[in-house]
């Protein structure tokens, strides 16, 4: 008389344990980087954003897009912008305005009295020149966009 085995297709419980602690090392050491990372990245991505919205109605501007200047409007208490089309944002056609609202931990500093930003037709110059910080309150870092004669740089 002879003794077959049959084959069992599957894992062990000593394979699956070994499985398993590794995906929790793993869970364990990626969790502080991704806390690191989101913050960084919420704060460049507001930053290009920002600086996209500040060359767009620059160009429109300086283009006399609908025979108009354009502007910025900096809302700090609803943590917001507004581009728009007019001399200011008290006369500017609210037709065209394109509001953007930061996320709840991003805020802005203007460097300048003021909480407008507008550009002359033709020659696209800015009304002011300064800094705008943004600042992530999560972990305290900060990015500036510097408004110079020309325009908008990042720095």
């Amino acid at each position: 008389m002879q003794i077959t085995f049959k084959h069992v297709n599957g894992f062990t419980m000593v394979e699956f344990l070994v499985v398993m602690g590794i995906l929790l090392l793993v869970s364990a050491l990626s969790f502080p980087l991704y806390n690191n990372w989101l913050p960084r990245t919420v704060l460049s991505s507001t930053q290009a954003e920002l600086l996209q919205s500040i060359r767009e109605v620059q160009a429109f501007s300086r283009g006399g897009k609908e025979q108009s200047r354009y502007g910025l409007y900096f809302d700090s208490a609803n943590n917001s912008y507004l581009a728009y089309q007019g001399d200011d944002y008290a006369s500017r056609n609210a037709d065209y305005d394109r509001l953007v609202n930061l996320e709840n931990n991003i805020s802005l500093v203007l460097g300048w009295g003021g909480s407008e930003l507008n550009f002359a037709t033709s020659t696209g110059a800015p009304s002011t020149t300064g800094t705008i910080s943004i600042i992530n309150a999560v972990n305290n870092e900060s990015k500036i966009i510097i408004i110079n004669q020309f325009g908008p740089t990042k720095e």
